[in-house]
């Protein structure tokens, strides 16, 4: 190979060297960057953590329950609009709409549940002797 031609590989190479690194540099959604996130709190009417709570995104299998002091997070959201849910026995529940899941970000949704009165209905149930046969 002559010297001018290796020379022209050469510089041909160090133009090109930041386009190639360019292109192998991952991109946002391979960062994760792509993802967003909903975390929040949940007491109840009198300023307590609910520990226990179901959270769910409605309509995914995503959720989460919450933790001793009442936190909760949920990862891995795409970006869009969504409704989270929190219920627990003995509360009413409650369905936020319309939760705006952004790339890169956490959005908090805290959650305020009030008690309710667990009614069931009465079954009666009546027993029958059986006739003892005395043969």
């Amino acid at each position: 190979m002559s010297s001018k031609l290796k020379g022209l590989l050469r510089k041909v190479g160090i133009l090109l060297l930041p386009f190639a690194i360019l292109f192998l540099l991952p991109d946002n959604d391979a960062l994760g960057a792509s993802i967003g996130k909903i975390a929040g709190v949940v007491k109840d009417t009198e300023g307590n953590p609910l520990p226990g709570t179901n959270i769910q995104v409605v309509g995914t299998l995503r959720g989460s329950s919450t933790g001793l002091d009442g936190n909760y997070f949920i990862l891995s959201l795409q970006p869009g609009s969504y409704s989270v849910s929190a219920m627990m026995i003995g509360f009413k529940k409650i369905v936020k709409t319309d939760v705006l899941v952004q790339s890169g970000r956490t959005t908090i949704v805290d959650f305020v549940l009030e008690t309710t009165i667990i009614e069931g209905e009465e079954i009666v149930v009546t027993a029958e002797r059986p006739i003892v046969d005395v043969d």
